[in-house]
């Protein structure tokens, strides 16, 4: 009961809509305690509107929910309809859209979803220039024409049409940003974070089975090299270079590139200088041998760096596990791939421990 006469007018709406819909299912119980409830009500009003003399106070106001929630549950059971919860969910649905926006905006903004805030339904309309009584009517307006949907739903006996109605109804409210829209936006970023995050982690499983399919050793080399590009494209890359060079020339034995679309490869400078990034690495390998590796991406770095560094990660195990110098038979094959190192060095261990 945030404004002046809000409960007790929502109120009075609500019970005059349950003694309708309670006398056309032939609920008498309920007919007279919502007839009763409702004219209490009216009494109250003409002290408690704006300006209002007296108020409700908490006990009022859970005492006006408590009733019309358990009188609009017990006429809906007396209807025939698959679906006798939607009578009182589209009767109460405004005052139930405005609490359950109220707990989302809470929770999503990591507050409780005890604390209190200015930012109800008839706080929003206030801050669009309504004055209270302004604001007041428009909030009974919507819970008439709820209250409208239902008796007719019930009359033609449709849980349908009064479910989508409600839905259409408060679809209007949010995208006309009357209220709802700031709590959908942030419901639908969460969301997307949330996705994202999945898809992240899904991604990073299956580059880390690439990687352990090549420290396994003779693994489908063709289907590693595709797994490999799959993940740095994923990436933002588009660009990989693998050279295998042999002591004691240092001539590349093998060249390996991949290339997203040479048509749109752009300077791989200019990929740097313009938000993106380039990973290179060059690992000397048990046998005399040396890899390097060289990867651009296009797309902006983040803030936390996550894209190189899971670059980073792959391209370590191509250096530490690609065969020398190729795995389709060129010669020196027989040249074993050796990790380069199991045990961290004494210099390792105390900076860990550090």
């Amino acid at each position: 009961d945030g404004l002046d006469g809000l409960a007790g007018t929502v109120g009075l709406i609500l019970t005059a809509s349950i003694a309708g819909l309670a006398a056309m299912k032939g609920a008498t119980e309920a007919t007279l305690l919502a007839l009763v409830f409702a004219g209490c009500l009216l009494g109250f009003l003409v002290h408690n509107w704006p300006p209002a003399k007296i108020f409700l106070g908490d006990s009022g106001s859970l005492l006006i929910g408590f009733v019309v929630g358990g009188l609009s549950i017990e006429a809906s059971l007396k209807t025939t309809t698959g679906f006798a919860l939607a009578v009182p969910l589209v009767l109460l649905s405004v005052p139930v859209f405005d609490t359950s926006m109220a707990i989302a905006r809470r929770v999503l903004a990591g507050r409780g979803i005890g604390e209190g805030d200015r930012l109800h339904i008839h706080h929003r309309l206030q801050a669009r220039g309504l004055s209270r009584g302004q604001a007041l009517l428009a909030i009974s307006g919507l819970c008439a024409a709820m209250a409208g949907v239902t008796l007719l739903s019930a009359r033609f006996n449709s849980d349908v049409v009064a479910l989508g109605m409600c839905v259409f109804l408060l679809a209007l409210l949010i995208y006309g940003r009357v209220f709802g829209y700031d709590e959908t936006l942030l419901f639908l970023r969460r969301a997307r974070a949330t996705f994202s995050a999945v898809s992240t982690y899904a991604a990073r499983g299956e580059m880390r089975r690439a990687v352990l399919a090549l420290s396994a050793g003779d693994p489908d080399w063709d289907a590693a090299w595709e797994t490999i590009t799959r993940q740095l494209e994923s990436l933002g890359a588009q660009r990989l270079d693998l050279k295998i060079s042999a002591a004691p020339d240092g001539e590349d034995a093998y060249h390996r590139q991949w290339r997203l679309d040479d048509t749109q490869l752009q300077n791989t400078h200019a990929f740097v200088r313009t938000g993106g990034w380039r990973v290179s690495l060059s690992l000397a390998r048990p046998g005399g041998t040396t890899a390097a590796a060289e990867a651009d991406g296009t797309e902006a770095v983040p803030a936390s760096g996550t894209i190189p560094l899971d670059a980073v990660r792959l391209l370590a195990a191509v250096c530490q596990y690609w065969p020398h110098p190729s795995p389709a038979g060129e010669e020196n094959s027989s040249v074993p791939v050796i990790p380069l190192r199991t045990q961290p060095d004494a210099a390792e261990e105390r900076r860990r421990a550090a």
